[in-house]
């Protein structure tokens, strides 16, 4: 974990070579009841006194754009240092007036990751066919700390933030492993795979084996499954990665097909598995002939070619017996369940 920025720091030296941002800074800063001296061109030192600091970044982040916060730089300063080489030193060693921000208003995911305060709720995967769920998607979660549960998209748009994709990446993926050991059975674990967090495979892959290997489920039984397909930047390294997963038993899926062109080119590139359909196509009037010709496309794609195709988003009896028609046997959705906790009782069979 990269350590935090300081919480209150005493004296700041910024720099940014925009002089409009440069304007917005010095005014914001004032406001703020910071003392603004310029020792350069291009240099402001900023004397912050207890609890303003905080604010000025709030107001900063609510008054600029994440570019012109980026051309800004923040460095702590000791302001008895004045040698002019020392001080250029400092500043290019600075970090972004952006990360500063994004560091007081997303530190909780910081936190959560230090606390080990990640957790897995769990939505079924309906097998119709049988009545049985066919596998369980973890869907990673955190609490504040009045208790409030965090869903996925915001705590990885924190992370994001922090540069911590990678650290979370890893946790999340030993969290969702821990919490499904006692009750998932024979059944299929899919645990999220986000793509822009690229990485040695056999390197990061060792946590997960570690954790399969003490909760006792299987590689085979765990599908990665590729979200945020439009933001695949190295096409090539993923696929290896993946290549390297399905070479030790893992299953792949991708998610959200029929979404867009990047997801229609990447089932060619990527060969997954599984994939699961987009929600919108899913949940299209029942009376459209055309969605519903593209359902029965994608069905006899997958036939095919061996691709296991999933349904997300089933809400109601009407949407799952139009899918069964089409040929969908899979579905996910809060027809089936919402996300959970996996509770004994209720999944003591096996699939």
């Amino acid at each position: 974990m990269p350590p935090p920025l300081p919480a209150a720091p005493e004296s700041v030296l910024a720099f940014t070579p925009v002089p409009h941002v440069a304007g917005a800074l010095r005014t914001l800063a004032l406001d703020a009841g910071i003392a603004v001296a310029v020792p350069g061109q291009g240099l402001m030192a900023l004397t912050v006194p207890d609890r303003a600091w905080h604010p000025f970044l709030a107001a900063l982040e609510a008054a600029t754009s994440a570019s012109e916060r980026h051309s800004v730089r923040f460095a702590v300063a000791d302001p008895t240092v004045t040698d002019p080489l020392a001080i250029a030193q400092l500043v290019f060693s600075a970090r972004s007036a952006e990360e500063w921000c994004a560091d007081a208003t997303s530190h909780w995911v910081r936190d959560a990751l230090a606390d080990a305060r990640l957790f897995s709720h769990y939505q079924p995967i309906m097998d119709v066919g049988t009545g049985q769920p066919y596998g369980f998607e973890a869907l990673l979660r955190t609490t504040m700390d009045d208790g409030t549960v965090v869903p996925a998209g915001r705590i990885i748009d924190a992370a994001r933030r922090l540069d911590l994709l990678f650290q979370l990446d890893q946790q999340a993926r030993r969290c969702a492993v821990r919490g499904a050991a006692p009750t998932l059975g024979s059944r299929r674990l899919f645990i999220n795979f986000l793509p822009t967090v690229i990485y040695n495979p056999e390197h990061c892959l060792a946590t997960t084996m570690a954790a399969l290997s003490q909760s006792g489920i299987r590689p085979e039984q765990v599908v990665f499954e590729v979200v945020e397909s439009e933001q695949i930047v190295d096409r090539a390294h993923l696929i290896r990665i993946l290549d390297y997963y399905r070479g030790h038993g893992f299953g792949v899926a991708l998610d959200d097909l029929g979404a867009g062109y990047a997801s229609l080119n990447l089932l060619s590139e990527l060969k997954p598995d599984l994939v699961k359909l987009d929600m919108d196509l899913v949940q299209s009037a029942p009376g459209d002939p055309l969605r519903t010709g593209i359902l029965e496309a994608f069905v006899q794609l997958s036939q095919r070619f061996g691709i296991g195709l999933i349904a997300e988003g089933v809400e109601d009896e009407e949407t799952a017996a139009r899918l069964r028609d089409c040929g969908i046997t899979l579905m996910q959705g809060y027809h089936f369940g919402r996300p959970g906790l996996l509770a004994p009782a209720q999944h003591s069979s096996a699939a």
